[in-house]
């Protein structure tokens, strides 16, 4: 099944924690491609 965020690309500010990061968490899971401006990219756990 196609997700309605399949296609899509979600820009997201503030994406270091909070409802943010939770936010971007759960749009790329839902299948959008998501942008981010983070203070740190350790802050996010991908490094």
């Amino acid at each position: 099944m196609v997700s309605k965020l399949e296609g899509k690309v979600a820009i997201i500010t503030g994406a270091s924690s909070g409802i943010g990061k939770a936010t971007a968490i759960a749009l790329a899971a839902e299948g959008a491609k998501v942008g981010t401006d983070v203070l740190s990219i350790q802050t996010l756990g991908l490094h």
